[in-house]
């Protein structure tokens, strides 16, 4: 369906960047689609609880025409105009326009979009024939002749919405928007009108006025005290504007919305609101001006040591909460870096005031594991590994949730033998997981360059860990010693892992302990693995030959009874016959233990 495949190629731009290849193929694949429709232009419609396409509904319960409804709705859309010529770049710019519309803001994606030439245009939603066809008087310009349009001609069974439409072009409405948006000497009396009218309807609770005629009494009180506020207010830039706008429109909703909706209160008295309400108003207002002054999260800055030590407790508490929140709200790089920086130096000056508040975000229960896991590694980078072990913040859910980001942070902490049977339990239910690709990202995250991370796991054991370990390709010093040692603990065939107790660690390649711990994960015999333990062996016995005593090598010769093969016999006969004629004891030794090792490993083959 055409409405579904325009819906995907809007919704992928949520998850990948604009010049993914997905997103490319999802947009050309709904160009494709358009090509076939008959109409030169089409119009998407976006209703309350359903899409229309050129006037026919569509039905269709996918996620993705759900959510493109929605988002729609939330930024201002009332219908989507699609040309049949338009193209996959014309997709993705709509696209991207659209998710970075913020719902809210005060300013809906038609008024925001610039490109009227773009085959791909959005509609206003409430208000689209009061911008576009309206003449100087204030008039509908394809009304002209027509009586002008009064609250009685509305239909009162319409939806909220049709009802909303209709109010917004009745002349009264259009005269006291008309006057706010030129208050001041601005050249898109259209688009702030707009912005207003957005605001109002975002402001309407479930319990304003559903009739006609009271939703015109609300609207219009809503603007006289908007203009009336706005003229007391003086010249003010953008930004302060919309604070304006916004607080006027909270203001006259607390004393305009308390009344049922069962009926309509009269209109020769109106609700006047309590005696405390102008005070409220005052702080409403100092509050919203104190919000603008606030500094961006990112010059967020920890208070002087003297100011600081004022009330530390409270003090901390709530500059501590402040920059948590900040963490779990998702804000930028830059803030975040910030709070991080915060954070690190509360806790690190006075760890026991933060308890309360590391408790609200750290305890089971919190719903962002991200956060935990950032606030974790701060108290490990300082020290307070006490803490997070005393306040139990490494419960078994976040050692599950966490992975594999967790596991430097548990290697710290779960230093027990009945700690880390807690992390081999919680990998034990990972097992699906790490076996399709949980192992493969591990080892790709960087995490198994931490020896102490591979020393937790090889200590944990279990069914799970050589899975994870076998890809560990870290070169840094005493990861692979860690991996040896492990090996050497794992129940596997002698011919495969001869090689390990037999030679120096120095002569056992990386290669061959991750083939080991593979073989361990698999529990196969491996005639490769069995060959190349052979070949370390002898490749150990000729360097040392001559260097070690018979006695150091006999115990390798022997071992090469486990490792059959015609190169095994090869150099078995070969060090049967070393030194013959020398008088060395040694040497003898090493010729009668080869000769030994070679009748035994021909009995063997033998049998």
């Amino acid at each position: 369906m055409c409405v579904t495949a325009f819906a995907s190629a809007i919704k992928n731009i949520t998850i990948y960047p604009a010049n993914h290849p997905r997103v490319i193929e999802r947009a050309t694949a709904f160009v494709a689609e358009n090509k076939a429709l008959t109409g030169p232009v089409n119009e998407l419609i976006i209703h309350q609880d359903e899409l229309a396409l050129d006037g026919v509904s569509i039905t269709t319960d996918h996620l993705a025409v759900d959510w493109l409804r929605r988002r729609c709705r939330e930024t201002g859309i009332g219908s989507i105009r699609i040309e049949r010529g338009c193209a996959p770049d014309d997709v993705i710019a709509f696209a991207s326009a659209l998710i970075n519309c913020r719902p809210g803001s005060g300013r809906s994606l038609p008024d925001a979009w610039r490109d009227e030439s773009a085959s791909i245009r959005p509609v206003a939603l409430v208000i689209e024939e009061h911008r576009s066809g309206q003449n100087a008087d204030g008039t509908n310009a394809d009304e002209e002749g027509k009586p002008a349009a009064t609250v009685q001609d509305i239909d009162p069974n319409a939806s909220l919405q049709e009802k909303l439409q209709a109010i917004a072009k009745l002349p009264s409405v259009r005269e006291l928007a008309n006057a706010i948006t030129t208050n001041d000497a601005s050249d898109e009396q259209a688009t702030e009108t707009f912005d207003l009218l957005s605001i109002i309807m975002e402001v309407l609770p479930v319990d304003c006025p559903t009739d006609p005629e009271g939703l015109q009494e609300t609207i219009e009180n809503i603007l006289r005290s908007t203009h009336a506020q706005l003229q007391t207010a003086g010249p003010s830039d953008d930004k302060a504007r919309t604070a304006e706008l916004l607080r006027s429109a909270v203001d006259i909703a607390k004393t305009y919305f308390g009344r049922s909706n069962k009926g309509r209160e009269s209109t020769a008295k109106k609700p006047s609101g309590r005696p405390g309400d102008e005070v409220i108003q005052a702080d409403l207002a100092a509050f919203l001006r104190e919000l603008a002054e606030l500094p961006d999260a990112s010059d967020l800055r920890l208070p002087p040591a003297a100011v600081l030590a004022e009330d530390a407790p409270t003090t901390t508490k709530e500059l501590l909460g402040i920059c948590l929140y900040g963490l779990a709200s998702n804000e930028g790089q830059d803030a975040r870096s910030n709070r991080i920086r915060i954070i690190a130096a509360l806790v690190q000056q006075r760890p026991d005031d933060c308890i309360e508040m590391l408790d609200t975000y750290l305890l089971a229960g919190s719903p962002s594991t991200a956060v935990r896991l950032t606030v974790l590694r701060i108290l490990a980078l300082k020290g307070l590994d006490a803490i997070i072990r005393d306040r139990n913040y490494l419960d078994d859910a976040l050692l599950r949730a966490g992975f594999p980001e967790v596991l430097p942070i548990a290697a710290r902490i779960l230093t027990s033998p009945a700690e880390q049977a807690r992390m081999r339990e919680a990998l034990d239910d990972l097992a699906t997981v790490i076996e399709n690709g949980g192992a493969q990202a591990l080892a790709a995250s960087g995490l198994l360059d931490d020896v102490a991370t591979v020393q937790m796991l090889a200590n944990c054991g279990g069914k799970i860990a050589p899975q994870l370990l076998a890809d560990c390709e870290s070169a840094e010093p005493g990861v692979q010693d860690v991996l040896l040692d492990y090996v050497k603990r794992l129940e596997l065939p002698e011919c495969e892992s001869v090689a390990v107790n037999i030679c120096a660690t120095n002569a056992i390649p990386d290669h061959y302990v991750r083939r080991l711990l593979r073989a361990a994960t698999r529990k196969q015999v491996n005639s490769a693995m069995r060959n190349a333990s052979g070949k370390l062996i002898r490749r150990w016995l000729q360097a040392h030959m001559r260097l070690l005593p018979a006695a150091t090598l006999a115990p390798a010769v022997a071992a090469l009874k486990h490792v059959p093969s015609p190169e095994t016999e090869q150099f078995l006969r070969e060090l049967s016959r070393l030194g013959r004629f020398s008088f060395r004891s040694d040497l003898r030794e090493l010729r009668r233990h080869a000769a030994q090792t070679l009748k035994t490993l021909k009995t063997k083959v033998r049998s």
